[in-house]
């Protein structure tokens, strides 16, 4: 049983690290070679818990814009995660125009990952257009709902919280999840 778990776990830790991810990049990378596919788009974070961080602005999923984190292992330094935030529609929420861009980013993100993922595993409060028109112009904020995608090699997570003075939309991906009992 343990020799199975075993040979799951590093089956499952090589694949991770060769499936490509978020715009090409593999879990496993070290910031070079991160910083050698991005280029230019890459901006040195600050070092958080004893872990490497890199930022990358002005990502464009659909016409909403937003940026990436990256999160190196404190072990090894190697990529172990990546997450994109679009959160750039702060204003007053009776404003038309925020509520268009809002929702916009809402579709736009919601929409790709289901083009590339297909249905989500997981959908824990995920609100449907009508919900989150109607949250996203009352001062009521909504609590945070999240969709997750569990993959042979990665797990994607997108959340959103919505309500007249916040609008926060993520999507983290995460090596998959391994947990056998060893």
């Amino acid at each position: 049983m343990k020799a199975a778990a075993l040979a799951l776990f590093f089956t499952l830790s090589a694949l991770s690290q060769s499936t490509t991810t978020w715009a090409g990049l593999r879990f496993g990378m070290k910031p070079a070679e991160v910083r050698k596919h991005l280029g230019e788009r890459v901006q040195l974070g600050l070092m958080e818990r004893g872990e490497e961080t890199m930022n990358v602005a002005g990502i464009k999923v659909g016409e909403s814009i937003g940026s990436a984190h990256l999160r190196f292992s404190s072990t090894d330094n190697t990529l172990k995660g990546i997450s994109l935030r679009f959160e750039p529609m702060k204003g007053n929420c009776q404003d038309e125009a925020i509520g268009t861009k809002r929702y916009s980013a809402f579709l736009d993100v919601s929409d790709a990952l289901v083009r590339k993922y297909g249905p989500p595993t997981e959908n824990t409060g995920w609100p449907s257009s009508d919900k989150f028109l109607r949250e996203s112009s009352e001062k009521f904020v909504g609590p945070n709902s999240t969709r997750k995608w569990v993959l042979q090699d990665q797990t994607i997570i997108s959340s959103v919280s919505v309500g007249c003075e916040l609008f926060m939309l993520t999507v983290s991906y995460l090596p998959p999840v391994i947990s056998p009992d060893i």
